[in-house]
């Protein structure tokens, strides 16, 4: 039997997986529709994955869950309204928070999860997590220290991005960071990196800006690391592992997927541990 998210079905999903709460989340392949969805949907192999079932462990205690990736934001909105509808119990949506909280779009219900910061990557790129990655590799406090200040370096001079970048999707123009791609985002030196400007003002160019767009929304200092576009965070967090510890490129030939798989179970244990700088936020 295939269970259709259409019917009255889809409120027994969490009994083909024998758990208390099946839920769905970004990641993975996308599914084209809300009809499209049935027992066999989503993948549960994918960081978006893995980092919802260490947010829920911690949120639902006691609870077993079947957490599942479908793709994409759009079908994650009707799914809520899905859940509405039938006023199901059994089913949980968990979503990155891009520029929801900003703009005054966020979907709401006790069903509904959002990261703390833009994405997952926000949430699990910090210095904590980062620290406890590199340590598994490299035994140096020193250079540990200077690639977690090289890296919050980066992110706190990114206020004034971050604020186009919320302004440009606001106005459906697609933002100034590169979400898509390694790439295109920043330069690396010799043990820092910076924002590549020169890229950013070609985007805003084509856009039709000199300078770029009027910030109506302001961000503070404090709060960007929150709001600055997860996306670039993994290939940041890779490239300055690679200059500042990479002797035995460790971190050269570890792909990103890798990477985040291994800092979310770092995040997980922070989280376990009710680290301050993370649980916190949640």
């Amino acid at each position: 039997m295939t269970f259709r998210r259409t019917d009255q079905s889809f409120a027994s999903t969490h009994l083909f997986y024998g758990v208390d709460y099946v839920a769905y989340c970004e990641g993975g392949e996308s599914i084209p529709s809300i009809d499209k969805l049935d027992q066999k949907s989503g993948n549960s192999e994918t960081a978006d994955a893995a980092y919802w079932r260490k947010r829920l462990e911690h949120s639902c205690r006691g609870k077993q869950i079947k957490v599942l990736s479908v793709g994409s934001k759009i079908l994650l909105r009707q799914l809520c309204q899905v859940i509405k509808d039938q006023n199901l119990t059994t089913v949980l949506v968990c979503m990155d928070s891009d520029y929801d909280h900003l703009c005054a779009c966020k979907e709401t219900g006790s069903f509904v999860y959002y990261t703390w910061g833009y994405s997952w990557e926000n949430d699990v790129y910090c210095a904590p997590v980062l620290e406890r990655v590199v340590r598994i590799f490299v035994d140096d406090s020193d250079k540990c220290g200077k690639f977690l200040e090289a890296f919050g370096a980066v992110i706190s001079s990114s206020t004034k991005y971050c604020e186009m970048d919320l302004v440009l999707v606001r106005l459906e123009k697609g933002g100034i960071f590169k979400r898509k791609g390694a790439g295109g985002n920043f330069v690396l030196g010799q043990r820092t990196a910076a924002w590549d400007e020169k890229a950013f003002q070609q985007r805003l160019a084509k856009q039709g800006y000199k300078s770029g767009p009027r910030r109506k929304v302001k961000i503070n200092a404090g709060e960007v690391e929150r709001w600055l576009v997860g996306k670039v965070l993994p290939h940041l967090a890779k490239g300055l592992m690679k200059i500042h510890f990479d002797a035995k490129r460790t971190f050269g030939s570890m792909s990103e997927e890798t990477l985040s798989l291994l800092a979310v179970d770092k995040f997980g244990e922070l989280l376990r541990e009710a680290n301050p700088h993370i649980a916190s936020r949640y």
